[in-house]
């Protein structure tokens, strides 16, 4: 008789059964992002107008709280897996840093965001590194004197990114590492010669 043709064994029919360990794991999981969707972040609402549309008057602290969580957001976004899903981050995080001053939020989460970035800098690929470096001066500028240890910290490695040839071209051209050491370079020596 065949291997396999024996009466009375089925083989292959039933599956092992999972256990709990399997099911808890988070590779198995699907991670979803709503970072990536446009509407979802509304970092200001239009004056006179609420988020849901309707006249009257604004909740500023209601307001605030929104603005604060869509940056908690964006912040933990930059810990994700996907290279996509931090690249989004990036993108609204340096359009949130350019777009309002949050001197006192950033103070509390100072430590977090420099992380991150610094992470994103190193590590990153192209995109990544550039729109890292992108948010690191806007930090900078966002923070003042406050930032003089950032730039300290991370000057080294924004030199040695301009000088290493296998950094990609995209992120040592013109449009993005250098202007963004030179803004905080700029920024910190303005900032120096003023506490003078």
């Amino acid at each position: 008789m065949p291997k396999g043709k024996r009466k009375g064994i089925r083989r292959g029919t039933s599956s092992r059964p999972s256990s709990d360990d399997e099911m808890d794991t988070p590779d198995n999981q699907s991670v979803i992002s709503s970072i990536s969707d446009d509407g979802y972040f509304q970092p200001i609402a239009e004056e006179g107008t609420n988020y849901d549309g309707d006249s009257g008057e604004v909740d500023e602290s209601a307001n605030q709280q929104n603005f604060e969580d869509g940056i908690r957001e964006c912040i933990d976004g930059l810990c994700e897996k996907s290279q996509q899903t931090r690249i989004n981050s990036l993108t609204l995080l340096s359009k949130t840093l350019s777009m309002k001053y949050i001197y006192d939020f950033l103070m509390n989460i100072k430590f977090t965001v420099v992380e991150y970035l610094t992470r994103c800098l190193k590590k990153g690929k192209g995109d990544e590194q550039a729109l890292a470096a992108q948010c690191i001066s806007h930090l900078c500028i966002q923070l003042g004197e406050d930032s003089e240890n950032i730039f300290e910290d991370l000057r080294e490695t924004f030199l040695y990114m301009l000088n290493d040839q296998s950094t990609p071209v995209k992120t040592r051209q013109k449009n993005f590492l250098k202007p963004c050491l030179r803004e905080a370079c700029t920024f910190i020596l303005m900032e120096i010669k003023r506490n003078d």
